[in-house]
């Protein structure tokens, strides 16, 4: 049932909020403001066994009431972050998908651009930094950092062209740096927004999340988004206590499944599968690592 797949039901009401879905080994985050427009960030892997567009994204879609995505964005062209892609433009989900145009040629994207083009829908490469306005909200695109071809960098090369997105939701504001690692944190390092909450670059790797870059950013809440017992070991030991040590709370879907983070003034409420009873996150800069607020009331459900 859709319900067993997500650790809340939704109670339509009109408030922001940020879904860190658990799509395994890979990236899918959707954004719905409270004027009703909808963000996608990437949409998992897929193979033969499982398509992430299908068992997680439609479902988180469906129960958020989202009729539409008014911007889906393809952080960068790796198979974690699109391969759910083509389920969701066949279904008509998309108004305007953006990305970064690598592997023009690649045979994955016959079935995305099909799905776009039968839906009437727009495809944006992003080669400069862009602003999308979307139901009123703001999402500005950072495009990839000019950081040269070197073949003998392999993933990582793909990795440091992701796009990143920022944008206000409610009260927070939300930084997702697609799976970005040192050299494109490097570039981007001079005119970085701090951000109450980051989702973790390249799921927590050892080759992100310099610390640097993280005290220009100054997370009070990080989403980590990585598979259980995966192969590449995913999140790192020492990337994770750099997040600590700036005193922000971390959520992991390979621990806690799905993620819903509720912005709120100062801070904001976090669910997740495991622990469906909300917990408040503070924002403010003397909050103790690890340290959240009092959860709220028995039925009270998530933010009112």
């Amino acid at each position: 049932p859709l319900l067993a797949l997500l650790p809340w039901p939704f109670h339509g009401r009109a408030e922001p909020c940020l879904l860190a879905l658990d799509v395994g080994q890979g990236d899918a985050v959707v954004a719905r403001t409270a004027e009703g427009a909808a963000f996608l960030v990437d949409a998992g892997p897929s193979d033969d066994s499982r398509d992430a567009g299908r068992a997680a994204v439609e479902p988180a879609l469906r129960a958020e009431g989202i009729s539409t995505v008014s911007l889906a964005i393809l952080s960068h062209a790796h198979r974690d972050h699109y391969g759910g892609l083509a389920w969701l433009a066949r279904r008509g989900w998309i108004a305007t998908l953006a990305e970064n145009g690598s592997d023009p040629r690649g045979a994955w994207r016959g079935p995305i651009d099909e799905g776009l083009r039968r839906a009437g829908a727009a495809r944006v490469v992003i080669a400069r930094d862009t602003v999308f306005v979307r139901g009123g909200v703001s999402i500005a695109l950072r495009a990839p950092p000019g950081l040269g071809d070197d073949p003998g960098r392999g993933n990582a090369l793909e990795n440091n062209r992701s796009i990143a997105a920022h944008l206000t939701l409610g009260q927070a504001t939300v930084f997702l740096p697609g799976d970005a690692e040192r050299e494109a944190e490097e570039v981007a390092l001079p005119s970085l927004p701090r951000a109450a909450i980051l989702k973790a670059p390249h799921h927590g790797s050892r080759t992100s999340s310099e610390s640097a870059w993280l005290d220009r950013i100054a997370p009070r809440l990080v989403l980590v988004s990585c598979g259980e017992g995966n192969r590449f070991g995913h999140p790192d030991r020492g990337t994770m206590g750099r997040y600590r040590l700036l005193g922000a709370a971390v959520f992991r879907t390979d621990e806690e499944g799905a993620v819903r983070v509720t912005p709120h003034p100062g801070g904001a409420w976090v669910s997740t599968r495991r622990h469906p009873a909300p917990t408040f996150v503070r924002f403010d800069a003397g909050r103790v690592p690890g340290q959240a607020g009092e959860a709220p009331a028995a039925g009270r459900g998530v933010s009112r």
